[in-house]
């Protein structure tokens, strides 16, 4: 069963359509998302699968299941966002790419 789970995870990955976002588009699936957290940037890509990882240059996988991808999905450049799991996160898009 966890077998086929991974099948089906890499097979919506492979899948998953990368658009280009333009300026003010909000924050969805294949998006590169610049944010800041209390004068730290942060650099997320939005994935169905992955959540978590940390790849090239930095940028950590969110799924939009995550507590941290449902709050940034849908928001756009300049929204704030509010994260509580075990703390409480503030978190501003500054681009969405």
């Amino acid at each position: 069963m966890r077998v086929r789970d991974l099948e089906l995870a890499v097979s919506e990955v492979l899948g998953m359509p990368i658009r280009a976002f333009r300026e003010g588009d909000p924050v969805a699936l294949s998006a590169l998302v610049f944010a800041d957290e209390g004068g730290v940037e942060l650099k997320m890509f939005i994935a169905p699968h992955g959540g978590g990882h940390v790849v090239a240059g930095g940028v950590q996988v969110v799924t939009p299941k995550s507590p941290l991808g449902r709050a940034l999905v849908g928001k756009c450049r300049g929204e704030e966002c509010e994260v509580v799991v075990n703390r409480r996160r503030e978190i501003e898009i500054v681009r969405v790419e």
